[in-house]
């Protein structure tokens, strides 16, 4: 009997989860040059109306990474054999390592890709090279027992139940569908009668990265096909795929599907714009990289939001040396609008449902943002409450504009009754004025009971204007502007000394318009001590963890980009485990992985 795997659905939902944050790109459309695909690819027997494809150029290669990556984070995990059973579920076998599918005369050290030509209900082949063509014929003839191959054209292909699972041998190559129709397109594609997917706009930009790089996996969708499949409803095609993920794909799925039901939620106008979504997945020893890029239509409305970049990102290496979060962004005022109000989608949904409240403060700030430049920093730490304390360094266009509001416009513009000017204090000869928010527990909509209720009694903003730049910092002490102030005289530790940052810029670039550095450990060990005063019942648990997480070291193991391009975006992810692997070690002996 078949040993059962989780369906494939998964993996289209990553493709989607990796990038439908973005907003847009630079509204230039370059012609891309055809991918130079080796001659012996099984890429040139994949049709071109295909909706997705799942590309690996060496088996054997990616599942020495991945297996290497688990073993040196956490020896006594084992080799998780993840690759394997992506195989096993696209081919229905019942495999557990790929040695198996070796030894039933498949070659794994070239590459292989795995297509999708219906998502509704998921359809999916795989075509991969063979060693030994006899052996895997034989594999065949008992899988559809022992029925005669159906003639087509100049080739034939094999058949279950007459419509069932289908395979055709192409010289070394394997088909494999659970459509006999697609093996019937491969002979058509490898006859040249239909165009191969390499041909396809929609992902010559996608095979050109992955055949220009060193990237070990890939994925991309042609979303303009997808959204086509679903007819004149978007919205009820992305339900019901949806819908489908949560009730037939066990208990992966139902996550990912309520995931996907989230991020989808009022973006369906966003994905109408999208020609492609890919993402690529690069790894050396522990250090993941994973780059996500969206290609749009050259007629989208998006595709202004983000401005071409200069040189390098402003003030990122003026942030704080240590910080739970540290950002810096270039774009449109109409980005930066949106990214500022983005909190909304946190607040409690009595709130976020409020379009007319969430309206009301765009056209508030708009003329705010208008003062300042296209280039701004952010960094967000844990105080002593639930509440992150963020520090904004905005390069201004209009300073005096900016001041104005500020001083004058502002409080009124936020129409919050209770709010007021509070003390202003100086620091290195500049003045830092204050606001003070009471009761931010209303704000955010925390009651007394909430086991959570952590938030200060007062909100305090600050701001200041030094050297053509407003620094505006949140909190309940002006020390993250008094601490600004102090670097920009070289009396304080930068980013750009912390060791993480070489690393991240030489990966990442600065050439973007965002780059962002997260350090996981920093946020733990700011975090945990307001979680034990929450919990005091907890605190033993608690100090068992602190014990773990003090001693390592605080580095920015979590790196993002994101670059406008030629009606793109293009989007690095960075994960640097290596620095979690004491963290991994210790969970490993503690559940015993």
């Amino acid at each position: 009997m078949r040993k059962k795997f989780l369906p494939l659905s998964f993996i289209i939902v990553l493709a989607f989860l990796t990038v439908c944050f973005s907003n847009a790109a630079s509204d230039q459309a370059l012609e891309t040059p055809s991918p130079a695909v080796s001659s012996d690819s099984v890429l040139h027997l994949i049709p071109e109306e295909t909706l997705g494809i799942i590309y690996c150029p060496n088996a054997i290669e990616l599942d020495h990474k991945i297996n290497t990556l688990f073993t040196d984070l956490s020896p006594q995990s084992g080799s998780p054999e993840i690759l394997a059973q992506m195989l096993a579920s696209a081919l229905g076998a019942n495999f557990e390592s790929l040695a198996d599918f070796e030894a039933i005369g498949l070659d794994l050290n070239r590459d292989f890709a795995i297509f999708f030509t219906r998502l509704k209900p998921l359809q999916l082949s795989a075509v991969i090279h063979l060693k030994d063509t006899e052996m895997v014929k034989q594999v065949i003839e008992t899988e559809t027992g022992g029925s005669a191959p159906t003639p087509y054209k100049n080739a034939a292909y094999w058949s279950e139940n007459g419509d069932g699972n289908s395979f055709a041998i192409l010289d070394d190559i394997l088909i494999f569908s659970q459509q006999r129709t697609v093996c019937e397109n491969v002979i058509d594609t490898r006859n040249g009668t239909i165009q191969a997917i390499i041909e396809h706009p929609a992902y010559q930009s996608f095979l050109t990265d992955m055949f220009g790089g060193t990237d070990q996996l890939g994925v991309c969708f042609d979303l303009e096909a997808t959204t086509t499949a679903f007819g004149d409803s978007l919205e009820e095609g992305l339900k019901s795929m949806t819908d489908s993920l949560k009730n037939n794909s066990g208990t992966v799925g139902l996550v990912i599907g309520d995931l996907f039901e989230e991020i989808l939620r009022d973006r369906t106008a966003f994905i109408k714009q999208l020609q492609s979504v890919n993402a690529r997945l690069q790894m050396e020893g522990t250090d993941v990289q994973i780059t996500p890029s969206l290609e749009f239509k050259t007629d989208s409305e998006f595709v202004n939001a983000i401005q071409a970049v200069s040189d390098e990102l402003t003030h990122l290496a003026d942030l704080p040396n240590r910080a739970t979060m540290n950002a810096a962004f270039q774009g449109s005022s109409k980005l930066q609008t949106e990214m500022s109000t983005s909190w909304l989608d946190f607040t409690p949904k009595r709130i976020r449902d409020t379009q007319e409240k969430r309206d009301r403060l765009l056209e508030q700030v708009k003329d705010f943002y208008e003062s300042l430049a296209d280039r701004w920093s952010v960094s967000a730490s844990f105080g002593d409450g639930t509440l992150a304390n963020f520090l904004s360094i905005y390069d201004l266009k209009d300073e005096q504009g900016a001041k104005t509001y500020m001083d004058e416009v502002f409080l009124e513009k936020l129409n919050y009754k209770d709010a007021y000017a509070g003390p202003s204090t100086m620091h290195n000869g500049v003045e830092i004025k204050s606001y003070i928010f009471p009761n931010p527990n209303e704000v955010f909509g925390v009651t007394s009971s909430d086991p959570f209720d952590q938030m200060p009694p007062e909100w305090h903003w600050y701001y200041a204007f030094s050297e053509g730049r407003l620094l505006f910092a949140t909190g309940t002490h002006p020390q993250l502007i008094q601490a600004s102030l102090d670097r920009s005289t070289g009396n304080s530790e930068k980013f750009s000394e912390h060791p993480s940052y070489q690393k991240l810029t030489g990966k990442l670039g600065t050439d973007n318009n965002v780059l962002l550095a997260i350090s996981p450990i920093t946020a733990f060990k700011s975090i945990l001590p307001v979680v034990e005063q929450v919990d005091p019942n907890s605190a033993a648990m608690i100090q068992m963890f602190s014990g773990v997480f003090m001693n390592l070291p605080e580095n920015y193991s979590i790196g993002f980009s994101a670059k406008a391009g030629d009606n793109s975006i293009d989007t690095k992810l960075l994960l640097t485990l290596g620095d979690l692997k004491p963290l991994f070690q210790g969970f490993g002996m503690m559940f015993g992985m």
